[in-house]
């Protein structure tokens, strides 16, 4: 008798069991858009000088008005916003100090100034008042000088010269806001920018270095600087800005630059060395 044997099913190679396969999460890298950074510069400005005094009607002429450039630092935050793969808009805030030496020689006569004691017989004293004009605005000088040598008398129309050295220190802050281009690939970037900027004047001293007189008929006390009082009329102003640099990824979110720009205004020409550390979020 034959064992009784149930035939099996045929095993279909679509019927295997199926392994699916496990695919792990990958979120894709966010672009970051904003950075921040800090920025130092050395800053030279060039300002024309003009001795042109309105208050006094052409009286006080000026046979010499010159000025160095104005130089000194200037620091900062920059924030950037990539709103195009290789688009960019800055902006910022610097504190900017600087310092600058000049020299005029002016040319007044005794009917130009105030006599400070008019009823007293011994010598007389004189104060005059005139402004000094550049790119940077203006301020006012007030010059006190003493007679020496009563018996000689001065007629009040007579011509005496004045020369004095100065030197003159700004403090001011400044707003940019520019359009950057960047170009290149790799860790190294240049990059060339435009835009404005916004000067916000702060404080402003002087103080006179070099004092001398030359008269025929009247002599003055030697010794006595003038004083100097500060009275600045430049306000806001806004100056455009030209530059180009470069741009050096240290890692994936530090970058250092460097980026020399020019900018001015009517009057006035700078040049700054930005040199700086950003970081993106």
């Amino acid at each position: 008798m034959e064992p009784l044997l149930s035939p099996l099913a045929p095993v279909l190679k679509n019927d295997l069991p199926k392994i699916q396969p496990f695919h792990f999460p990958v979120k894709p890298i966010r672009e970051r858009h904003w950075e921040i950074g800090i920025v130092g510069s050395p800053v030279w400005l060039w300002q024309a000088a003009s001795p042109i005094d309105p208050h006094h009607g052409g009286h006080i002429a000026f046979a010499e008005h010159q000025q160095g450039a104005a130089t000194g630092w200037q620091q900062g935050l920059t924030i950037g916003y990539w709103f195009l793969p290789r688009w960019r808009v800055t902006t910022g805030l610097f504190r900017r100090n600087t310092t600058q030496v000049s020299s005029h020689t002016a040319t007044l006569r005794l009917m130009d100034g105030i006599c400070l004691n008019p009823n007293d017989p011994g010598p007389k004293e004189y104060e005059f008042q005139y402004g000094l004009y550049s790119g940077a605005g203006e301020y006012q000088l007030t010059v006190h000088i003493a007679q020496v040598d009563t018996a000689n008398k001065m007629p009040d129309d007579e011509p005496f010269t004045l020369a004095m050295r100065t030197t003159r220190r700004n403090s001011d802050w400044v707003l940019p806001l520019a359009v950057q281009r960047a170009f290149g690939y790799g860790r190294w970037q240049g990059f060339v920018q435009g835009g404005l900027q916004l000067s916000l004047p702060g404080s402003a001293t002087a103080q006179v270095d070099h004092f001398t007189e030359a008269c025929i008929d009247l002599c003055f006390a030697s010794g006595r600087m003038p004083t100097l009082n500060i009275t600045d009329r430049e306000k806001a102003s806004i100056s455009w800005l030209l530059g180009a640099g470069m741009e050096y990824r240290i890692a994936p979110r530090w970058a250092l630059s460097v980026a020399p720009t020019l900018f001015g205004k009517k009057g006035q020409t700078g040049l700054s060395m930005n040199a700086g550390l950003s970081f993106k979020l």
